[in-house]
């Protein structure tokens, strides 16, 4: 679950925690195998820490929370935290910061919607690439964020910006129908940021209520997520995801998306 769904105070993990950063640091320094290779490895030291909604802020009002640490996460914070190690383990803080924020870290400059902020901006900044189009049976789905669905929203109701940093307007997104991921994972590589996508509806402002990250293991996908059902981040295949999305108890998801992760040397923020 995106962490905007329900803005809720992040509380302390576990103390035997507290060792993941360092290890997932040291582990993105090794120029060893590939960029997917590198991005697996330091990503390791993650699995099994708890699952903790929202845990990362800006340490100030409205969101006290820290702005980096490695012994709880949600999946979206999971997935900011491999992108920014990859790109530069050298300066974790900055690089985390380049990733969840347009501007200065502070609450009103996080890219919170996931769809209308954090694809685009990350995308914008040469981070990461749109994956899904070139896929086939590749969809694209066009959605409304204005006023109105703003003020009736059901979720996110506790997520309070300025009107100006408020994404209001149209744009498009691609997806893959789950029908037709089936067909596609051979052309799914690893490394790829995988974003499920949920049936447009008017009582929320956001599409994508999920993220993690592709990895191959022999002919198997997996997706290593910050999993709310099983409270833990946890390597999962991703033929075991598609069959529990196939059958949602409300909300129903339309298919998923997908973003390579660009390698290369980070610029400055």
């Amino acid at each position: 679950m995106s962490p905007l769904l329900l803005l809720l105070a992040a509380g302390p993990a576990p103390r035997a925690e507290v060792d993941r950063l360092p290890r997932a640091v040291e582990a993105a320094r090794s120029d060893e195998g590939s960029f997917a290779e590198r991005l697996e490895r330091l990503t390791r030291p993650f699995l099994g820490a708890p699952y903790l909604l929202s845990p990362l802020g800006e340490e100030a009002r409205p969101d006290l929370d820290p702005r980096i640490r490695g012994d709880a996460f949600d999946c979206t914070t999971f997935v900011e935290t491999a992108l920014a190690l990859a790109r530069d383990p050298s300066k974790p803080r900055a690089s985390l910061d380049r990733v969840r924020y347009d501007g200065p870290p502070r609450f009103e400059n996080r890219r919170h919607l996931i769809e209308s902020q954090w694809l685009p901006g990350l995308e914008a900044e040469g981070l990461i690439e749109d994956l899904t189009a070139t896929l086939p049976g590749a969809r694209t789905l066009r959605y409304t964020l204005d006023d109105a669905r703003w003020r009736r929203r059901r979720i996110a109701r506790k997520l309070v910006l300025p009107e100006d940093k408020i994404p209001f307007g149209t744009r498009s997104l691609s997806y893959l129908p789950l029908a037709a991921v089936q067909g596609a994972l051979h052309e799914i590589p690893a490394g790829t940021i995988v974003n499920a996508v949920r049936v447009d509806w008017a009582g929320s402002p956001v599409l994508i209520t999920h993220q993690g990250i592709v990895f191959v293991r022999g002919e198997e996908r997996y997706v290593r997520h910050a999993s709310p059902v099983s409270k833990r981040v946890i390597d999962e295949p991703l033929a075991k995801v598609l069959r529990r999305y196939e059958k949602p108890r409300k909300w129903p998801y339309l298919g998923l998306n997908f973003a390579r992760i660009l390698p290369g040397p980070p610029s400055a923020p």
